[in-house]
């Protein structure tokens, strides 16, 4: 169930028997913001922007049945798009230490000249691409966080408009760049990975290639 406070815009946390997902919006000093997170136990994944720039104003918060919908709108000239974020829980994989989330990601823009863009990262080590093993010919990438193993699947819809993105010497990660695109003025994109945490104690390993397939299977959001 999600757990949100009427008080405090920007934050929920999903309770799964006894674990807790959070989920926040990261805000500067200022106020801008700078991107999204989910954080269980320390293993992280950040939704951000793809050159470093402000991300629009959180606006809109509410649950409706196992959806978390965040909206963040463009804010005139000031951002190049706005977007909204759809977070729930799917199944097949779904206990206290084993749970995947589909985030539907949503782009639009009043500009007539729009490329947008976002970053899904995930801090960690030893990132393996399935890609070239799976059927349907979506992709997946599975890696090690602190405390246990993440797997990022695109659906054969979204693989082929999501870029790998090489870290930074300094960095260790996997960050894969959605969308990209000429995005013309009225036009809604979606996409919508779905991302599956392990932890360490959990006696099941990710069965990406299942996963896969579920997610190639599932249907389409009509929203």
């Amino acid at each position: 169930m999600w757990l949100i406070a009427p008080n405090r815009l920007g934050f929920a946390a999903w309770l799964q028997e006894n674990q807790v997902w959070k989920f926040e919006v990261i805000a500067s000093e200022s106020g801008q913001v700078r991107g999204v997170n989910m954080h269980h136990l320390d293993d992280v994944t950040l939704l951000t922007s793809s050159d470093d720039s402000d991300l629009p104003p959180l606006k809109e918060q509410y649950v409706r049945g196992n959806q978390l919908h965040w909206s963040f709108p463009q804010s005139g000239d000031a951002q190049p798009f706005g977007f909204r974020l759809v977070i729930e829980p799917v199944s097949p994989s779904a206990s206290s230490d084993h749970l995947t989330f589909q985030w539907q990601v949503s782009v639009e823009t009043t500009r007539l000249d729009s490329h947008p863009t976002l970053d899904l990262v995930f801090p960690g080590n030893s990132a393996s691409n399935l890609t070239k093993h799976s059927e349907p010919q979506g992709a997946i990438f599975q890696f090690d966080q602190a405390n246990g193993q993440t797997a990022a699947l695109l659906s054969p819809q979204d693989a082929p408009f999501t870029a790998q993105i090489e870290p930074a010497a300094s960095e260790s990660s996997l960050r894969l760049r959605l969308f990209g695109e000429f995005l013309e003025k009225g036009v809604i994109r979606r996409a919508r990975p779905w991302i599956s945490h392990r932890a360490a104690a959990s006696s099941d390993a990710i069965d990406a290639h299942k996963l896969l397939h579920a997610l190639a299977a599932s249907p389409l959001p009509l929203d």
